[in-house]
């Protein structure tokens, strides 16, 4: 048998899969829990004060409700944390960054599945979130003992939009792969040990997997 036999009799296996009726009711409350590698945008004041994060991670947890036309609703909660690659100021040039920034986000979703036993979907959702600065300065602010600490000033609102594929393990259970962007407003630091800080808004661009179970 030829390659090109067998690249066709899977890709007809994989159209006849995807346009098959679902083994099972899609519709009814789940809770899903993924995590993933993602990328932040610099964080600036100016072209002088800003701060390069070094990949981190994601970690979400949601549960929600889907009904008979594949539409869901959900509420979610995501942690985020990036270390500091580089920061610079006026005063010590772009320079080697120590610490890190966590992030939590509160978010409410909608969600579109297409029918069938594979099932692609879109979402997007909106909420707030808060910043947390662990130590965040460079190695040369550092040594004269300046970093900045805290959380933000209030909740700042923030935005999302995802894109992936559900794929059936079990009968009330989908492995779920995906690509998320995560936008959220700019920011106020009060009294850090840089004075107060008022960086751009959080972009990040993420690649996540998880599970979710139905019930």
């Amino acid at each position: 048998m030829s390659l090109r036999s067998v690249g066709i009799g899977v890709a007809a296996g994989l159209a006849m899969l995807a346009m098959a009726p679902a083994a099972h009711a899609q519709d009814g409350p789940y809770v899903r829990v993924d995590a993933g590698y993602q990328h932040r945008a610099r964080a600036s004041e100016n072209p002088e004060t800003y701060t390069d994060w070094k990949n981190g991670y994601a970690f979400d947890v949601a549960g929600g409700y889907e009904a008979k036309s594949h539409l869901a609703v959900e509420g979610e909660f995501s942690l985020l944390n990036n270390k500091d690659k580089i920061t610079a100021s006026p005063v010590t040039g772009p320079a080697t960054g120590v610490g890190d920034v966590s992030l939590r986000f509160f978010m409410g979703n909608v969600k579109y599945s297409t029918p069938g036993p594979v099932r692609f979907y879109v979402s997007g959702g909106i909420g707030g979130y808060k910043s947390y600065l662990h130590g965040i300065s460079n190695v040369i602010a550092q040594s004269f003992g300046f970093q900045a600490d805290g959380a933000n000033d209030g909740v700042v609102f923030a935005w999302q939009a995802r894109a992936g594929v559900d794929v059936p393990v079990a009968p009330k259970v989908g492995i779920i792969a995906g690509y998320r962007y995560l936008h959220g407003g700019d920011l106020l630091f009060k009294g850090t040990g840089f004075g107060d800080l008022m960086p751009n808004g959080v972009k990040i661009n993420a690649v996540e997997g998880g599970v979710r179970v139905s019930f």
